[in-house]
């Protein structure tokens, strides 16, 4: 028996069980887990369709103003979109500013158009929530031209971007 003792498996088995019994139970008196969810919500992709484009009512040249259509007024562009029910959303226009160009464009056939506003559905700052439904039918969007006194007759037009985003 004492040689039993002596023998290092015996004595190895010995100190893991008393000191794996104590690190066990310390292990559980200072710790402690919690389960947790994971989840995801797939949303639609959001569809945007031009309503109205935004036009500015007609002025004579020679006349330097800056024109603003306010996104209330009829002459505001107007957007409809389509996306996930009760999903916040924001939306703006890309760029800062566009040109507006008549004829070939020369410096006095260009009207520069800048000051994009949002409305609507859309607070100031773009923001808006898709209906119980998926839908968003007033985004709306104004801005200002810049006309000089030399600027020429024509009809004049350009292109902006209207974008719509997930928040």
């Amino acid at each position: 028996m004492d040689q039993l003792f002596r023998s290092k498996g015996f004595l190895t088995a010995l100190f893991a069980m008393l000191f794996g019994t104590w690190f066990g139970m310390a292990k559980l008196a200072y710790t402690s887990d919690a389960p947790f969810n994971v989840s995801i919500r797939l949303l639609s992709p959001i569809t945007v369709t031009t309503d109205l484009s935004l036009t500015f009512p007609p002025i004579l040249s020679g006349t330097q103003t800056d024109l603003t259509v306010n996104p209330s007024d009829t002459n505001a562009a107007v957007f409809i979109a389509v996306g996930s029910p009760d999903m916040q959303v924001v939306g703006g226009i890309v760029e800062s500013s566009i040109v507006m160009i008549a004829g070939s464009g020369s410096a006095n056939e260009r009207i520069p158009v800048d000051s994009f506003v949002t409305g609507g559905d859309m607070d100031t700052a773009g923001t808006a929530s898709f209906s119980k439904s998926g839908t968003l039918d007033d985004l709306r969007v104004g801005a200002t031209a810049h006309i000089k006194n030399n600027t020429l007759p024509g009809a004049y037009s350009g292109n902006a971007t209207f974008r719509l985003l997930y928040k």
